[in-house]
C-alpha cells in the first residue's frame, strides 16, 4: 500500500514537472519571438520606439480630454496634431499619426473609458480563470481542471494577441482575433464549471415550473421584438457606405464629374472621399466644384485639418483664407511653420 502511494506521488510530481516545464518553454518561446520581432525597431537609434511612446501618451491625452465618449472612431489622426506636445515634432517627423499603435489606448481615445472597461473586463475574467486552472492543474493528477494541449496552444495564442495588441494599431483582424480567442477560453472554462441541475417534476413545483416557462416565453418574445427591427435595420444602414463607395469608384472610372460631385455630397458623407474628389476637381481646374465640397468638409468636421488646408489653397476670398490659416494653426499649434507668425 505504501509502495503504491509512493508511486502515485512520484507519478504526480513527474506529470506536474512535465506540465510546468512545457508551459514555461512555450511561454518563453512566445515572449522571445515577440522581443526578437520588436528588436528591429531598436536598431534605428530608438527613434521609432520613442515615436511609439509619443503616440501612446497622445492617445491617453485624447482619452482624458473626453473620458466618456472619446474623440470618435478613426479620429485619432484628425486630433493628433492638436494633442501632441512640442517635443513630439522631431520624434514623429515623417511618420504617420493615424493610430496610437496600442490596441487598448486606441479604444480609449476613440470611444472613452467605458468601452475600454467593456473590452478589458472579459480579458481580466479569462486571465484570472486561466491562472486558476493552471494552479489546479499543477495539483491534480488526472488534470481534470488543467490545460489540454489544444487549450494550452489557444491560451498561448491569446497571450500573443495581448502582446501584439500592446504595440499594434487597432484593426478589424486584431479585434476579431481577440474576440474569438477570449470567447473560446471563457466558454471552455465555464463548461467545466457548469453542472446541470435536474428539477424533479412533482405536484409541488409544477406550478412554479410553469410560471418559469411563461417568464421564459415572455423574455424570448421581447428579445425577438427587439432583435428583428435591428436585424433588418443594421444591414440596410451598414451596406450604404459600401454602395456609395462602389458608385464613387464607378464614377471615377467613367470620368463622370457630375456623379463624383453628387456622391461626395450625398449621405453618408465620407471625408476621405470628399477630400479625394475635391483634389480631382482642383487638378482639373474645376474650382467651382471643389470649393462647395471643401466648405462642407470644414463645416461638418471643423477638426479636419486637411480640409482647412485645401480651403486655404483653393479659396479666392482673403477672409476665408485667413480663417483657414487660423484654424490650421489652432489644430497644429506646434508646427514650426507658424513660429514666425
Amino acid at each position: 500500500m505504501a509502495v503504491n502511494q509512493a508511486v502515485r506521488v512520484v507519478h504526480r510530481l513527474r506529470i506536474n514537472l512535465y506540465f510546468i516545464v512545457s508551459f514555461c518553454v512555450l511561454l518563453t518561446g512566445t515572449v522571445s519571438l515577440f522581443i526578437l520581432s520588436f528588436s528591429a525597431y531598436l536598431g534605428l537609434e530608438l527613434y521609432t520606439v520613442k515615436a511609439r511612446i509619443e503616440y501612446w501618451t497622445t492617445g491617453i491625452r485624447m482619452a482624458v480630454d473626453s473620458p466618456i465618449f472619446g474623440q470618435g472612431f478613426d479620429f485619432y489622426g484628425e486630433n493628433y496634431l492638436r494633442f501632441r506636445t512640442q517635443s513630439s515634432d522631431p520624434l514623429t517627423l515623417g511618420l504617420g499619426g493615424n493610430s496610437a499603435h496600442n490596441y487598448f489606448i486606441d479604444i480609449a481615445a476613440f470611444a472613452g473609458f467605458p468601452l475600454l472597461i467593456c473590452v478589458l473586463l472579459p480579458i481580466w475574467m479569462v486571465l484570472s480563470q486561466q491562472i486558476a486552472d493552471l494552479i489546479k492543474s499543477a495539483k491534480t493528477l488526472h488534470n481534470d481542471h488543467g490545460f489540454s494541449p489544444f487549450k494550452l496552444g489557444v491560451f498561448l495564442a491569446w497571450l500573443g494577441f495581448l502582446l501584439q495588441a500592446l504595440v499594434s494599431p487597432i484593426n478589424i483582424a486584431l479585434a476579431y482575433l481577440g474576440f474569438i480567442l477570449t470567447g473560446f477560453l471563457y466558454q471552455h472554462s465555464k463548461e467545466k464549471q457548469y453542472k446541470p441541475k435536474v428539477i424533479p417534476m412533482s405536484s409541488k413545483n409544477t406550478g412554479k415550473f410553469m410560471i418559469s416557462n411563461s417568464d421564459g416565453y415572455i423574455f424570448k418574445l421581447i428579445s425577438w421584438l427587439l432583435f428583428l427591427p435591428l436585424a433588418i435595420a443594421i444591414p440596410i444602414l451598414g451596406i450604404q457606405p459600401f454602395v456609395s463607395d462602389a458608385k464613387f469608384r464607378k464614377a471615377l472610372e467613367q470620368g463622370n464629374g457630375y456623379s463624383i460631385y453628387k456622391i461626395s455630397m450625398n449621405q453618408p458623407k465620407n471625408f476621405q472621399r470628399m477630400e479625394y474628389a475635391s483634389k480631382i476637381f482642383l487638378e482639373n481646374k474645376l474650382q467651382n466644384l471643389a470649393l462647395p465640397i471643401i466648405r462642407v468638409m470644414v463645416e461638418e468636421n471643423p477638426e479636419n485639418i486637411r480640409g482647412w488646408k485645401l480651403l486655404e489653397g483653393a479659396s479666392d476670398l482673403e477672409a476665408e483664407k485667413l480663417l483657414a490659416r487660423l484654424r490650421i494653426r489652432a489644430l497644429d499649434p506646434w508646427n514650426p511653420e507658424f513660429k514666425d507668425d
